[in-house]
């Protein structure tokens, strides 16, 4: 093992911070970064539910007046999110960086059926991420890293996201690198063989989310839904994922929740 050269990415799952959902989470996730000490931190998207944005809901019912909140509620439980994140990193210094997934997509969605606001939500959203020193990459597009590569959720050929019970296995058969991604909630780490050698083979990492442990989105609470609640820590070497390790929301909790004094 001597000489190989390692990199470790800490990758957060879908979080969907909202107005109503407690922020500690993130300083949770902040003081675990700063105890692993990794070389990147990826948040694999939907960082937020924007439900200020969703189309689900028509802005001119009821249903909406009740239920959505305004776009800078939105933006200031995030920022205060963030904030959580950074006070538990302290001093570290960490690469961050953003995936954009499909609820990131709601504020281009949102602005193209509504010109006169176009431009202006990306431009707060972009301003927010680059306040707390976040990369952002657009959705669907490849962030690679140690010769693994990550992304929300993968496309086919077809120009559709990989979905179905078996999206992770299909996915290894056809992906040129190991793959990490997200969007389902679901974890999973599936390891295919490929045509090559006896050691040829690609890794695919569903990462879950980081939403707080139980925590069903409502769309999803009359579903068997399968979720996930998780941090995961990715070791990398030899352009392969060797390593990986799930800590749930609820191991975070007990290390690193803030007791009352």
């Amino acid at each position: 093992m001597t000489g190989i050269n390692k990199k470790v990415a800490l990758v957060i799952g879908d979080t969907h911070d909202a107005p109503s959902l407690s922020k500690e989470r993130f300083y949770w996730i902040g003081r675990h970064t700063a105890v692993l000490k990794p070389d990147v931190l990826i948040h694999i998207g939907d960082i937020s539910s924007f439900d200020s944005l969703c189309h689900f809901i028509p802005d001119d019912t009821y249903t909406a007046k009740v239920t959505k909140p305004l776009y800078e509620e939105d933006m200031l439980s995030l920022q205060e999110a963030l904030s959580e994140l950074d006070k538990g990193l302290g001093n570290y210094n960490v690469k961050k960086v953003l995936l954009e997934g499909n609820h990131e997509f709601r504020l281009h969605k949102y602005a193209d059926k509504n010109p006169p606001v176009f431009g202006m939500l990306q431009k707060k959203f972009y301003e927010v991420m680059e306040s707390f020193k976040w990369e952002h990459i657009e959705m669907s597009k490849m962030y690679n890293f140690g010769g693994v590569n990550f992304t929300h959720v993968p496309i086919n050929a077809m120009g559709k996201a990989y979905g179905g019970v078996n999206a992770e296995r299909k996915i290894a058969t056809e992906t040129a690198n190991d793959l990490v991604f997200g969007h389902s909630h679901r974890f999973q780490d599936v390891r295919v063989p490929v045509l090559g050698s006896p050691l040829a083979y690609r890794r695919v990492v569903n990462v879950g989310s980081s939403m707080p442990h139980g925590h069903i989105e409502e769309y999803a609470k009359h579903n068997l839904s399968g979720w996930t609640w998780q941090i995961t820590e990715i070791r990398i070497w030899d352009n392969h994922i060797q390593e990986v390790n799930s800590i749930s929301m609820q191991t975070l909790e007990e290390l690193y929740k803030r007791r009352k004094k």
